[in-house]
């Protein structure tokens, strides 16, 4: 008998590291044990270009923020999949020195709002 496989949870954002803009993303891990979160950000809005992948763990109700200041998303902006074993919350800040700030929070494809 086959067993099922346990459904992953799905969040989406975008990023932006172009004229002078840079990005940092907050992740929240919402479940009471490790969650692996595999991290997938792509060129441009249209999600067909994959440039850079990065696995991270979280420990239990962990709070990280993670500049997105990798080499491979210089001068690019575009979209970010996030998929982790358990329940994760999180934004993604976009700023340009100190006078501006865009935050976007993180948003699960599955659900519709407003």
């Amino acid at each position: 008998m086959a067993t099922a496989r346990k459904k992953k949870f799905v969040l989406q954002g975008g990023y932006s590291n172009i004229d002078g803009w840079h990005s940092k993303m907050i992740l929240i891990n919402r479940a009471n044990k490790d969650n692996n979160v595999l991290m997938k950000f792509y060129s441009d809005t249209d999600g067909k270009v994959l440039i850079l992948k990065k696995k991270e763990t979280l420990k239990p109700f962990e709070i990280r923020g993670i500049e997105l200041n990798f080499e491979e998303l210089k001068d690019h902006f575009g979209k970010i999949d996030l998929k982790s074993d358990d329940m994760l919350d999180g934004s993604v800040a976009t700023m340009k020195g100190n006078d501006s700030i865009i935050d976007f929070r993180l948003s699960r494809p599955d659900v519709i709002c407003c």
